[in-house]
């Protein structure tokens, strides 16, 4: 049986000539990449490739449990691969030759790219690990008073944003790249900041709000709520959902503030939803937080 590495690096290696070969010949093929990878332990034979949320192709994977997609005249964009229950993000370039391997029984800890354009998203991977994470402990990390809950947020996505800066500088990349993994860690510590007064407090009111920093909420001075680049981005969702309940909460307190707030209430959820619909006016970002927040109401009530 021929090595996986024999293969996939032969794969890499013949795409990559091909690259440099038809982009001297003729510049409209510059645009081509290639895409190839192999799961272990596979939940199925199938791996979905996606882009901007529109299926590119379903691929079957072989008897080596290797899939391959060539792709021609792209531009750079933000690709997802599903196999199963397992996703992940990738962002390909015109002339990336891009290998994924990954192991189902722990997917994220396995996942490596190989090949040119690996680079990029291998930190991407990690990173994002890292503040998924993070994520998970917010549980821990809600228990701190107001002051030393954002000075460790504050710490986190600092820390974060240092490293991107620096593989930035190392490293050359597209804009959409930059502009994607910049939106990722800011989403994501604004979510933690969100979900806090849920997290922390017993009792939701204008007392609850008043023991928040002065200055608690500025990092809200240039959210988009019609990013259409990141209209299949999950971490904006991700942000997006507490971001909506903490709104509500705030305009409810303004309204009533000598009464309790109940973000199990009929009137919570239809504040959540006048605030979604008179914020969100990009088709694709509506329809998908509606569509979520729905069968969430549905649920509920």
């Amino acid at each position: 049986m021929i090595n996986w590495r024999f293969k996939i690096l032969f794969k890499i290696s013949i795409f990559s000539v091909l690259l440099i070969v038809s982009g001297c010949a003729r510049k409209t093929q510059r645009g081509d990449a290639y895409i190839g990878g192999e799961i272990k332990n596979p939940s199925s034979k199938t791996v979905y490739v996606y882009r901007e949320g529109e299926v590119v192709d379903t691929l079957s994977l072989d008897d080596q449990n290797f899939f391959e997609l060539h792709l021609s005249d792209i531009t750079t964009g933000m690709y997802s691969f599903m196999h199963g229950n397992e996703y992940q993000l990738a962002v390909v370039e015109p002339g990336d030759s891009i290998v994924v391997r990954g192991n189902t029984i722990d997917f994220d800890q396995s996942l490596v790219y190989m090949g040119r354009g690996a680079k990029k998203n291998n930190f991407l991977v990690q990173l994002f690990l890292e503040m998924e994470q993070e994520s998970q402990s917010m549980f821990e990390i809600s228990q701190m008073m107001p002051k030393a809950f954002v000075i460790r947020i504050d710490s986190l996505e600092l820390g974060k944003t240092e490293r991107l800066n620096k593989f930035l500088k190392q490293n050359k990349h597209s804009e959409v790249y930059h502009d994607l993994i910049k939106a990722g860690i800011k989403y994501n510590y604004g979510a933690m900041r969100e979900a806090y007064p849920f997290r922390h407090f017993d009792r939701l009111d204008k007392v609850t709000l008043e023991q928040l920093p002065e200055n608690y909420f500025d990092f809200r001075s240039d959210l988009n709520y019609n990013d259409a680049q990141l209209a299949h981005f999950h971490h904006y969702y991700n942000y997006l959902f507490p971001h909506f309940n903490t709104l509500a909460l705030q305009q409810l307190v303004e309204e009533r503030p000598d009464r309790p707030v109940n973000q199990q209430s009929p009137e919570f959820y239809l504040t959540k939803l006048g605030l979604m619909d008179a914020r969100i006016s990009d088709p694709i970002i509506k329809n998908n937080i509606l569509k979520i927040y729905y069968k969430e109401f549905a649920i509920q009530f």
